[in-house]
C-alpha cells in the first residue's frame, strides 16, 4: 500500500499560574519639610487578592491520504478528523481587612469581599474529506 499514507498528531498544553496581591500603604514622607505628606492608611481598609488560572487544551488530528497515477490520470483522496478540546478554570479571592499592613497573607485578612469562579469549556469537531 504505498499510495496510501496515515498521519496521526497530538499537541497538548496545560498552563498553570498562580499569583497573589496585597494592597500595601505606606504613606509618603517628605525628607524636605520632615513630615508625613499623606498618612498611612487603616490597615482594616487593606485587602489582599490571590488567584489560580489553570488551561489544558489539546488537539488530535488524523489524516488519511491516497495517490495513484492511471497512465495520464492522477487520483487523490484525503479524509480527516480534527477533534479539539480546551478548558479554562480561574478562581479569584479578595479579602479586606489586614492585621497589618506589612502581613498580607490572605489567611490574615479578616473579611471576604469577593470570590470569582468561572470555568469555560468547548470542544470542536472537523471532518474532512477532499477527492
Amino acid at each position: 500500500m504505498e499510495n496510501l499514507s496515515y498521519d496521526i498528531n497530538l499537541n497538548y498544553k496545560d498552563y498553570r499560574h498562580e499569583f497573589m496581591a496585597v494592597d500595601t500603604d505606606y504613606g509618603k514622607y517628605s525628607f524636605k519639610s520632615d513630615q508625613w505628606i499623606a498618612s498611612l492608611k487603616d490597615p482594616a481598609d487593606l485587602y489582599t487578592r490571590m488567584g489560580y488560572i489553570r488551561e489544558n487544551d489539546w488537539k488530535l488530528t488524523q489524516l488519511l491520504k491516497y495517490n495513484q497515477t492511471f497512465d495520464k490520470h492522477d487520483v487523490s483522496a484525503l479524509m480527516g478528523f480534527e477533534e479539539e478540546r480546551f478548558m479554562k478554570r480561574v478562581t479569584n479571592t479578595t479579602k479586606l481587612g489586614l492585621i497589618d499592613a506589612s502581613v498580607g497573607d490572605p489567611s490574615s485578612a479578616t473579611t471576604p469581599l469577593q470570590t470569582l469562579t468561572a470555568q469555560v469549556m468547548s470542544l470542536l469537531h472537523v471532518h474532512i474529506l477532499d477527492v
